[in-house]
């Protein structure tokens, strides 16, 4: 998994996250910091494992189902990161023992966060009906 580093920068999975969250500068240091921090070889098959075997959608056909025991080309990859990376992130800042954060009334498309880092900082963001902590 560690191959990814190379050809999967860090910026174009965060990329991938719904609205204008990849814009938002605060959040993104976290992301990156989270991922790059430990040594990265170990960090980035620890991530691939947990976005596995995350819980999303237990209606999904079983061809949509991810396994950590395929192999899989980048565009998979990549549709996986799409799906997951999200409900990861929020599962993985949950557990660290961040605190949840008021919501932002525009959510994921909140203009306001991708300039103004106290904003960004300070609220998290609902995307659709769910409210998200960031």
């Amino acid at each position: 998994m560690f191959l990814l580093t190379g050809l999967f920068p860090i910026r174009e999975r965060i990329s991938l996250l719904p609205g204008l969250l990849p814009r938002n500068g605060e959040e993104c240091k976290l992301i990156e910091e989270n991922i790059l921090t430990p040594r990265v070889s170990d960090r980035e098959k620890t991530v691939f494992h947990e976005m596995v075997d995350l819980e999303v959608d237990d209606d999904a056909p079983a061809e949509e189902q991810w396994s950590k025991d395929e192999w899989y080309c980048l565009d998979c990859i990549k549709e996986l990161y799409r799906q997951r990376f999200l409900p990861w992130w929020k599962k993985t800042r949950q557990g660290d023992g961040s605190t949840a954060r008021e919501d932002c009334w525009y959510g994921y498309n909140c203009r306001t966060m991708t300039h103004k880092p106290a904003h960004a900082s300070k609220l998290g963001v609902r995307g659709g009906v769910v409210p998200f902590m960031l």
